[in-house]
């Protein structure tokens, strides 16, 4: 999905380690304008803060388990937008 993704003009890609999300984007804070979420769970407070102003965060499922609740402060704060993606 990475190569996908570089292949359709994504400028950089990260892979995260499911048993560690937030140290494989602690680095990205603020760095990406889009966020592909598979995941949920502990991917998702690491994952809004990777985002850039005016971000958008694609929920696309709940691989980690239970959805993971989040302040939607986030959202208004960063300008972004949390889009769900089937």
């Amino acid at each position: 999905k990475l190569d996908a993704a570089r292949g359709q003009g994504a400028g950089e890609t990260v892979l995260v380690d499911r048993a560690d999300p937030a140290a494989a984007l602690a680095a990205c804070k603020g760095r990406f304008d889009v966020v592909f979420d598979p995941l949920g769970g502990a991917f998702v407070p690491p994952g809004l803060a990777a985002l850039d102003w005016n971000g958008r965060y694609l929920v696309t499922g709940f691989v980690a388990g239970q959805p993971a609740p989040f302040a939607t402060n986030r959202a208004l704060l960063k300008g972004i937008e949390i889009i769900g993606v089937r």
